[in-house]
């Protein structure tokens, strides 16, 4: 029988919360069909949002590295892996708008943003307890990061930009999807820790 289970902790989530500010700011417009690709026809906004996601791709990826280096689940490889992609795509937009790149050293587990630095000692110690907040772990962070690509899809006009965040928004759904059913393999029910159980459900829907 499948039982429920949630223990990530008030200070973590708060946290993710706490970080979903960085990304709501308003958002004015800017001509999106214009040939530049400078920074010039971004707003401070859109560049703050581009740099913490490049930070928060490499959260992603860095505590999936961690987690899979204590329990070996490929689950975790197969999702690190595909981060890299994600915080490699952030990165080449970076390159091509001329933003400063934060991660530019990338050194596992080292964060210039601190509030992704507590996070990352927050999010592995937390997955370090045993297998199952592991993964509970994972999906936090996967739920996290769609809420926070929809707002960076709602605060952009550019093209290519809104191209990127959304492959990134529906590779979370994914990674997601495995984390739940990683949980479930367990014999234990996932709950949602940021999305509501009828947007869980309407993700898991998708794949059927």
């Amino acid at each position: 029988m499948l039982v429920s289970y949630k223990r990530i902790s008030a200070l973590m989530l708060g946290l993710f919360l706490a970080l979903a500010a960085t990304v709501s700011q308003a958002r004015p417009t800017v001509n999106a069909t214009a040939d530049s690709t400078s920074a010039s026809v971004l707003t401070d906004d859109q560049i703050a949002t581009l740099q913490f996601m490049r930070e928060e791709e490499k959260l992603a990826r860095d505590v999936y590295l961690t987690l899979y280096g204590i329990y070996g689940e490929t689950v975790f490889s197969n999702i690190m892996a595909a981060e890299q992609t994600h915080f490699d795509a952030i990165g080449a937009l970076l390159e091509k708008y001329g933003i400063e790149d934060p991660a530019a050293n990338d050194v596992h587990g080292q964060f210039v943003n601190p509030d992704l630095q507590a996070l990352y000692y927050e999010l592995t110690t937390a997955g370090a307890k045993d297998l199952l907040s592991a993964l509970n772990v994972g999906g936090l962070i996967e739920e996290t990061d769609m809420r926070d690509l929809a707002n960076a899809i709602d605060e952009s006009d550019r093209r290519d930009i809104d191209r990127v965040y959304t492959n990134l928004r529906d590779g979370s759904k994914n990674h997601l999807r495995a984390f739940v059913d990683s949980v479930e393999s367990l014999g234990v029910t996932y709950e949602p820790q940021y999305l509501t159980d009828a947007e869980l459900q309407a993700i898991l829907d998708e794949a059927s």
